[in-house]
């Protein structure tokens, strides 16, 4: 995730705060008390869904939106 979003300061810085926003909205609606689903849900779901949103909200097609994030979890995992 952290590829897409140097990609995107590229691109637009607001769209990074639209997404940190949308993230933080995402956060504060869903239950984070189980430790092992909050980690999942704060490291790797929630930042996925915020993003993909704010793809589609600032015009992205669903199809090139899921390319962008398909390839930067593959790049994520390659350099863990």
């Amino acid at each position: 995730m952290k590829t897409l979003v140097k990609q995107l300061l590229i691109i637009d810085k607001t769209i990074v705060r639209e997404m940190e926003t949308n993230y933080q909205e995402l956060l504060a609606e869903n239950n984070l008390s189980d430790k092992m689903l909050a980690n999942h849900l704060i490291k790797y779901i929630l930042p996925t869904i915020a993003v993909y949103k704010v793809l589609i909200n600032n015009g992205m097609s669903d199809e090139t939106a899921y390319k962008w994030i398909k390839e930067s979890v593959f790049a994520s995992t390659k350099s863990a």
